[in-house]
């Protein structure tokens, strides 16, 4: 789950890929130019929160 602004978008997929919609990527390329919130849920349903850095997020620009 990755949270943008008040809006919170469910990526599924397994070892480190998942499709990006239309709307993700809309998401992606508008965000607030600060660190965003992630949350991994793992196959046992264990959850790891970390955080994605505004360098991140300003590529994302590039990208999408």
């Amino acid at each position: 789950m990755l949270k943008i602004r008040e809006k919170v978008y469910q990526l599924d997929g397994s070892t480190g890929t998942f499709a990006v919609s239309k709307e993700l990527a809309t998401a992606l390329k508008n965000a607030p130019d600060e660190n965003l919130d992630i949350r991994l849920v793992l196959e046992g349903g264990q959850t790891v929160d970390s955080e994605i850095g505004k360098g991140t997020v300003k590529a994302w620009r590039i990208i999408y």
